[in-house]
């Protein structure tokens, strides 16, 4: 799945890259007591392992519906006004028409248009062995306004209380 969200997003990665991100999972799955025998070697076993799983664990249901729709209502409210408008559609094109379809999210809408040209940006900005500053403000940007949005909510738009515990602060 990570592989394929990388292809959707136009992430330029290696084949060296996959093999030791493969082997960076199989270590932890020896160490979680995983059987070697379940853990894919390279992509072509990790794809059809994720196959696999999906045909027997996922099937449409209403939790999965109400879940996924409190996911979108959040990600909504969070995001920069900007990105608003396409959620549905870049949910649906990470996920897949048919994940997608089973966990009700909406249609794709126009900016499905705008996938291509962003894969193909992507693709530049991510070539090579440093990344592209513009991409790296872009995604900080977006990943911190919908971070703090949900900190936020969480607290309910309080400030988090900072206070030094008594027997820390004799210490200080």
């Amino acid at each position: 799945a990570v592989y394929d969200a990388f292809d959707a997003s136009g992430v330029v990665y290696t084949d060296a890259e996959v093999d030791d991100h493969l082997q960076m999972w199989r270590l932890i799955g020896h160490h979680l007591g995983v059987d070697p025998r379940l853990l894919p070697r390279d992509r072509a076993s990790a794809t059809e392992l994720y196959r696999l799983i999906r045909s027997r664990q996922q099937a449409r249901c209403a939790s999965g519906v109400a879940m996924t729709q409190a996911l979108v209502d959040q990600a909504h409210r969070h995001m920069p006004r900007l990105v608003g408008p396409i959620l549905p559609t870049t949910f649906r094109h990470f996920l897949g028409d048919d994940v997608a379809d089973l966990i009700g999210i909406a249609p794709a809408n126009w900016s499905r248009h705008l996938f291509p040209v962003l894969n193909r940006v992507t693709r530049v900005l991510t070539r090579g062995s440093s990344e592209h500053p513009a991409h790296a403000r872009w995604s900080e940007y977006v990943g911190r306004h919908l971070m703090e949005g949900v900190l936020a909510e969480m607290r309910h738009g309080d400030r988090p209380a900072f206070r030094i515990p008594t027997h820390l602060a004799d210490r200080v």
